[in-house]
């Protein structure tokens, strides 16, 4: 288990903090600049707020929204983060999961995509997997009901394309009316097709109004080679980054 000690201004009011990390340097710099420099989830910020995380990985959101938070649930899947997400969040007021929300209870294989990584989505074939771990799953119904959760202020939700199977799921749907706010990011999975423009759809059945937040954030290059030769590339901007707010 890799760390490094990180100051911000947004994380623990600028004083200096040891972060444990899994993952590769690369991704951990990357988590650290959306989330605290760039403040990705910063719409979410809710004075004395439940807060319910679905994808916590090491617990950098936890850290960020830990100031506005009465009640903080996180959820991780992958054994390596949760030890990690544990580590970080160490001596505050944070209930620790470790399962992964599904529309199903059951185990299923979590992949590991990249090499210096770790399992992260249920989304792979073979030959994009350099490893798996079986983790258990469990509905986000079943979940409120365990821990006796009857309204959440923010749903924060990073959960690599199983937003797709969650949200438009019944175990959601019976869950649905006591959220006022999502916000996470939905991903262009190349596997299944689906793509966050489906994300405001789905969610307003449930009475929400989306509204992506990070327009550059992924661009779709679609290339493709005429017989004669010539080349062309067709790129399309990949909204990921939303917020859902529940109609008033």
């Amino acid at each position: 288990m890799k760390s490094q000690i990180v100051t911000h201004k947004n994380l623990n009011n600028g004083n200096p903090v040891e972060i444990h990390y899994p993952i590769s340097d690369s991704e951990f710099i990357n988590q650290v600049s959306e989330i605290f420099e760039q403040e990705h989830y910063k719409e979410g910020k809710v004075k004395d707020g439940v807060y319910v995380d679905l994808g916590a990985n090491i617990g950098l959101t936890a850290l960020y929204f830990k100031d506005c938070a009465k009640e903080y649930y996180a959820v991780e899947p992958s054994s390596q983060c949760f030890e990690a997400l544990n580590k970080n969040t160490q001596g505050l007021n944070i209930k620790l999961f470790n399962f992964a929300i599904w529309p199903r209870e059951k185990e299923q294989y979590l992949y590991q995509t990249s090499e210096e990584s770790t399992g992260q989505t249920f989304f792979a074939n073979g030959s994009k997997a350099f490893g798996r771990e079986l983790v258990q799953c469990k509905r986000i119904d079943t979940f409120f009901e365990d821990n006796k959760i009857e309204h959440v202020d923010v749903l924060k939700i990073d959960v690599e394309s199983s937003e797709y199977v969650i949200l438009p799921d019944d175990s959601f749907s019976r869950v649905a009316d006591k959220i006022d706010l999502i916000i996470g990011e939905g991903h262009f999975d190349s596997m299944t097709g689906a793509i966050p423009n489906i994300i405001p759809i789905i969610l307003k059945d449930y009475g929400f109004e989306t509204r992506f937040t990070d327009t550059q954030n992924m661009i779709y290059k679609f290339c493709y080679t005429q017989k004669k030769g010539d080349k062309k590339t067709y790129e399309y901007i990949m909204n990921t980054m939303f917020v859902a707010r529940r109609k008033k």
